[in-house]
C-alpha cells in the first residue's frame, strides 16, 4: 500500500533530493520537535537529544541519495534519529530515567487548569503517566511514543523501526500491556493512599482512556458530538449472541466455564459466543451482559469502546485486578459492527479478563461483579 503523502512536504523533499539545502533545513525544521521527542524517549534524558537529532539530520543530508522522494519523510528521518539516539545510548551507557518535561508536552488534549485543584490533577497524572512509560524499556518507549506521540500508522512505525507490520503490532500490544500494568499498579497506590471508598474517580482518567488499552479494549474519547460515541439507534450486545450449549462455550473458552450464575442476577437467560473472541452472557434485567475470555500475552484489541471526553472513567477497587468502569452510556464497536453500550466494568481474574454492561446503577454492578 502506497504512503500518502502531502503535496507541500512533497515538492519540499524532492527540492532537497535535488541538492537544494535551503528546502532540506525547512523540512528538517517541520519534523524537529517530533525528532527530538523520539531522541528523548530513546536515550531517556533530555540530555543530549539535540545533539542526537544535529546527528542524525546531518547522516540524513548524507544519505538523502537513496531516499525515494515519493515517500513520506519523517518515517525515514525519525528511524535515521532512533538508530542514532540508539547508538549514543550504548556509547554512553546511559541508564537515566525518562525526561518527564519534553513527553509532558508531547501529550495532546492535556487539559488547560482553571482551579488549584484542577492544576494538581493534571500534575498528578501527567506524572504518573510519565512514571509508568518510564519504567517500560527503550524499545518499548520508542513503540509506544511512535504510535502514541508521533501518531504514526502501523506502516510507518514498520519503517522507523525497521520491521513488519505484523511485528509492530505485537510489539505494540505487549509495551502497551506492560504500560497499564504499570500505570493501573500506581493509580491503586494513589487510590489507596487518598480513599477508602469502593468505587473512586482516577486522577488520571482522561490518560487511561487515552493513552491504554483495557485488556482487549481500546478506549478512544472523542469530542462531544462526534457520532461515533453516539449509541442512538444501535443494538445492544446481547443481540449479538449466538445461543451455544455448554460444551460450545467451554471449548471457545479454551477451559471450564467459570460459575457466573451465583450472583444475583441468577442464571442468564442466554448464553452463546461473542461476536468475536470469549464467551457472552446475558440477563434481561437492566439488559446486561457479561462478556468473558482467556487472556494471553499477545492479544491485541479488537474492540473499541467510543467516549465523549467528559465521559467519566473510573478505578474500582476490590473487583479482580485491575478493574476499570465507565459510567455513561457509549458505543461499543467490534468484528465490524457497532452495539450500543451502557455502563460497564472491565477487568482480570487470573487467566481471565471480563466485561460487565448494564443500564443498572455503577453502585449494583460494582456489587455483581465482587459475587462473579
Amino acid at each position: 500500500m502506497e504512503l500518502s503523502v502531502d503535496t507541500v512536504e512533497l515538492a519540499m523533499v524532492r527540492r532537497a533530493c535535488a541538492g537544494d539545502a535551503e528546502a532540506y533545513g525547512d523540512l528538517t525544521r517541520l519534523h524537529h520537535a517530533a525528532a527530538l521527542r523520539v531522541a528523548t524517549v530513546v536515550l531517556g534524558a533530555t540530555e543530549g537529544a539535540d545533539d542526537v537529532v544535529q546527528l542524525a539530520v546531518e547522516k540524513a543530508w548524507r544519505s538523502l541519495g537513496r531516499f525515494d522522494a515519493e515517500r513520506p519523510f519523517r518515517p525515514w528521518l525519525l528511524r535515521i534519529v532512533a538508530n542514532t539516539a540508539r547508538n549514543d545510548r550504548r556509547a554512553r551507557g546511559r541508564r537515566a530515567a525518562l525526561a518527564t518535561r519534553a513527553a509532558s508536552q508531547t501529550a495532546a488534549g492535556v487539559r488547560v487548569a482553571v482551579t488549584p485543584e484542577d492544576a494538581i490533577v493534571d500534575a498528578e497524572e501527567r506524572r504518573m503517566v510519565l512514571e509508568a512509560l518510564s519504567s517500560l524499556g527503550a524499545a518499548d518507549r520508542l513503540v509506544v511514543a511512535l504510535r502514541y506521540f508521533e501518531d504514526l500508522t502501523e506502516e510507518e512505525m514498520a519503517e522507523v523501526l525497521g520491521v513488519r507490520q505484523g511485528t509492530v503490532k505485537s510489539r505494540l500490544s505487549r509495551a502497551m500491556v506492560r504500560l497499564r500494568r504499570n500505570y493501573l499498579a500506581l493509580v491503586a497506590v494513589v487510590v489507596a493512599v487518598l480513599v477508602a471508598a469502593t468505587l473512586v474517580v482516577a486522577p488520571a482518567r482522561e490518560a487511561v482512556a487515552r493513552w491504554l488499552g483495557l485488556g482487549s479494549t481500546r478506549v478512544e474519547q472523542v469530542p462531544v458530538g462526534d457520532d461515533r460515541a453516539d449509541p442512538s439507534d444501535l443494538p445492544v450486545l446481547g443481540a449479538g449472541v449466538v445461543p451455544a450449549d455448554a460444551d460450545a462455550l467451554a471449548s471457545r473458552l479454551g477451559r471450564p466455564l467459570p460459575p457466573i450464575d451465583g450472583s444475583s442476577l441468577g442464571t442468564p437467560d442466554t448464553a452463546g459466543l461473542a461476536p468475536t473472541r470469549g464467551v457472552l452472557f446475558a440477563w434481561d434485567e437492566g439488559s446486561t451482559t457479561l462478556w468473558v475470555r482467556s487472556t494471553g500475552p499477545d492479544d491485541s484489541p479488537d474492540v473499541t469502546k467510543y467516549l465523549y471526553m467528559d465521559d467519566r472513567i473510573e478505578v474500582v477497587r476490590g473487583v479482580g485486578d485491575e478493574a476499570v468502569a465507565i459510567d455513561a452510556p457509549h458505543v461499543l464497536t467490534t468484528g465490524g459492527r457497532s452495539y450500543a453500550a451502557s455502563r460497564v466494568i472491565l477487568w482480570r481474574a487470573g487467566d481471565l479478563e471480563y466485561r460487565l454492561e448494564s443500564d443498572l446503577p455503577m453502585r449494583d454492578l460494582v456489587r455483581i461483579a465482587k459475587q462473579l
